[in-house]
């Protein structure tokens, strides 16, 4: 059974590191079992492995800075767990 994990928080991180963007969930910690997917604006798969750094158990990183502006979908998987949070670069 999949359970979601609520977000507690999304963040854009400043503008010395534009194009970055910050997860927080109470819930999921960030290890190497996870798996972070970029889907665009309609679902369709960008980028099926995103690279992120851990910077806490429940936090992390993503770099986002080689796409293009647009509406994107951050799709996070564990074995457990899964939640997809909408972003606009802009």
């Amino acid at each position: 059974m999949i359970k979601t994990a609520p977000i507690k928080a999304i963040q854009l991180s400043s503008t010395e590191r534009p194009k970055h963007v910050r997860l927080t969930s109470p819930n999921t910690a960030f290890t190497n079992e996870v798996k972070i997917d970029l889907l665009d604006g309609i679902g369709k798969a960008v980028d099926l492995a995103l690279a992120f750094s851990v910077t806490s158990d429940h936090e992390c990183e993503v770099d986002l800075s080689a796409y293009p502006l647009g509406v994107y979908h951050l799709r996070v998987l564990d074995q457990e767990m899964f939640f997809v949070k909408r972003i606009i670069l802009n």
